[in-house]
């Protein structure tokens, strides 16, 4: 896919449901048992009641941006 990007050889990138999933079950679980996640009220909440922080390092920030998983994405040529 990324070889494709620079070529505008690619109509649509779609991030699938599963690897969504995954990827929100990651970030809930990193934030585990922290101030944000034990009861406050706070505007990082969101309407869905997920916390809407970032728990990573830019380290894995950059790895998961400038490494993506074809398998993740619904492409149309």
């Amino acid at each position: 896919m990324a070889a494709a990007i620079p070529h505008g050889d690619l109509t649509t990138v779609e991030v699938t449901e599963e690897a969504t999933i995954r990827f929100n079950d990651e970030v809930a679980e990193a934030l585990g048992p922290t101030v944000w996640n034990t009861g406050c009220n706070s505007w990082y909440f969101t309407e869905g009641g997920a916390i809407d922080l970032w728990p990573f390092n830019r380290k894995k920030m950059t790895d998961i941006l400038t490494h993506p998983h074809d398998e993740d994405f619904l492409i149309t040529r």
